[in-house]
């Protein structure tokens, strides 16, 4: 997992780029309209990224802690700090289940990563807030023209399932009152035929499929035009808050 994202790392955006914080800023405008007040706020953004979140947070927030896996996503964040001489903001590399957090947090924030990907995770997450969870993941299966093709071609079944419902449902259960919404989001991947390759590989890799480089090479000709290939992603994500005291 980590080696993924810091292949990932080298071309996500991050806050320098005014793109990539279109869909975090209207998340955390929506957070902000179900009464949650980041003002002098400490902040835990669990797999924080190159910082699209928090970025934003940050000009709020008394102090927020950032925790990744990923040492390439982690410097992606930190040429923003530095670009932008941020001085409450800091980054931990963890794995979120080895976290060992010294304190709770006012807020505590899991926005587009894998690292609550159960229950317990879950609870955790809850322990170490005093008030308040924000989650936000994909609420559908991601559609990808390019990579759709690839799978079917390969006679590979995509079996992405969400588990924003569930949790929702499983947080309902508890008993909590969870604010929802949701957002479209889509996103544009351009690359030399090499590096989309790689790109291809990485993620069969993550599916377990094994699979030659010249393969996956045959298989992206048809997407080539002028020695590019773009891949377009077309997604919906969606926002779980909720208080836990």
């Amino acid at each position: 997992m980590e080696t993924f994202w810091d292949f990932k790392s080298k071309n996500y955006p991050s806050p320098l780029d005014a793109y990539g914080l279109v869909t975090p800023t209207k998340v955390i405008n929506k957070v902000r309209e179900f009464g949650v007040d980041f003002h002098q706020k400490s902040i835990l953004d669990i797999g924080c990224g190159t910082g699209l979140y928090s970025s934003i947070i940050s000009k709020e927030a008394q102090h927020i802690t950032g925790v990744d896996l990923s040492s390439g996503m982690l410097q992606r964040f930190k040429e923003y700090i530095a670009h932008d001489g941020v001085e409450n903001i800091e980054l931990l590399q963890s794995d979120f289940k080895l976290f060992d957090a010294q304190q709770q947090y006012d807020i505590v924030l899991s926005a587009m990563t894998p690292a609550i990907g159960s229950f317990e995770d879950l609870h955790t997450m809850m322990d170490l807030s005093k008030k308040t969870c924000i989650y936000v993941s994909f609420s559908a299966p991601r559609h990808s023209p390019l990579m759709d093709d690839i799978l079917a071609l390969l006679g590979v079944e995509n079996k992405y399932k969400s588990k924003f419902f569930d949790t929702k449902e499983y947080l309902e259960s508890l008993g909590y009152q969870v604010h929802e919404d949701f957002f479209e989001h889509n996103w544009l991947q351009e690359g030399t035929v090499d590096e989309m390759t790689d790109d291809v590989l990485e993620h069969l890799k993550m599916k377990d499929i094994e699979v030659t480089r010249m393969k996956v090479k045959e298989l992206l000709q048809p997407y080539v035009k002028e020695d590019k290939i773009i891949r377009e992603t077309f997604s919906t994500i969606g926002l779980l808050v909720w208080h836990v005291a």
